[in-house]
């Protein structure tokens, strides 16, 4: 049992070093960009994420509706 714990706590270790040599990756990227690039790459994202949010969501109710309506029209 002990040695199941030890190599738990080993594997433990070794995933937060990794862990943590990212976050000092991230830290170091975040240092050397321009704030004014950090800033319009996440406004971005943020735009690509909610322009395919729109498509997926919102368009796709609108083709539905219209669909269901030209069906109804048809039967009647």
């Amino acid at each position: 049992m002990e040695k199941f714990q030890l190599k738990h706590k080993q594997e433990q270790c070794i995933e937060n070093l990794h862990e943590n040599w990212i976050l000092n990756d991230i830290q170091n990227l975040f240092r050397e960009m321009k704030s004014e690039y950090i800033r319009t790459s996440q406004q971005k994202i943020w735009l690509e994420d909610f322009y395919s949010f729109c498509e997926s969501e919102v368009l796709q109710k609108e083709y539905y509706t219209i669909i269901n309506a030209n069906f109804l029209r048809i039967i009647i």
